[in-house]
């Protein structure tokens, strides 16, 4: 009997806790999950990094040839216009989730006028920005179009100040998109979602 509970003490010593054991579980999931998005990040980067996607802009157009002129002349200036065409997104999603809340509270129209005011200002005037960009782009690409070596070389003058103006552009949007992605209730991260059921 004596050796019987011995053996049971040393079992129940030797059992890790129940809670290091989901720890140690979670640990694992997450360096599997790690390493899978390792694996697909490394492919994306691989296979489709280079790929030319449009921007399909609702805020600004931009014809089909001037758009892959530029990404072909400058990547950097075609992923500027992307973010902020994705800030734009933002801002202009948080003016509709005012208005829905405007629409519930009518009374209140002096607050939420104040939100929207501001955001819409900050929209109209990149918007606004962006379009006189889009023009000097459409000007160097029929300069390219008609005279390669002609236009490659105001492009290359004209890329430095145009980045300058989109950096500037993206920096006003960021200030306002910082405190509306701060403000506004989200969805839980997947991360988050699993670590909760564990801890």
């Amino acid at each position: 009997m004596a050796s019987k509970e011995k053996e049971k003490k040393q079992k129940n010593k030797s059992a890790p806790p129940k809670k290091s054991k989901k720890k140690l579980i979670f640990i694992l999931l997450l360096l599997i999950i790690l390493l899978m998005a390792g694996g697909g990040a490394g492919f994306f980067f691989l296979k489709g990094s280079d790929k030319f996607r449009p921007l399909n802009s609702q805020y600004f157009e931009i014809s089909g040839k001037t758009e892959k002129f530029i990404y072909e002349k400058s990547k950097d200036i075609h992923n500027e216009l992307s973010i902020i065409n994705n800030e734009l997104i933002v801002v202009n999603n948080e003016i509709e989730r005012v208005l829905s809340i405007e629409k519930e509270y009518p009374m209140q129209k002096k607050i939420t006028d104040r939100t929207v005011g501001r955001y819409e200002k900050l929209s109209k005037a990149t918007i606004k920005e962006i379009k006189k960009l889009i023009l000097r782009f459409d000007a160097v690409y029929v300069e390219y179009a008609v005279n390669p070596e002609t236009g490659s070389r105001i492009m290359e003058q004209e890329s430095k100040p145009i980045k300058t103006t989109l950096d500037q552009l993206k920096q006003k949007l960021a200030i306002e998109t910082e405190i509306i992605k701060k403000n506004t209730p989200g969805k839980k991260s997947f991360f988050k979602k699993i670590s909760d059921k564990f801890f």
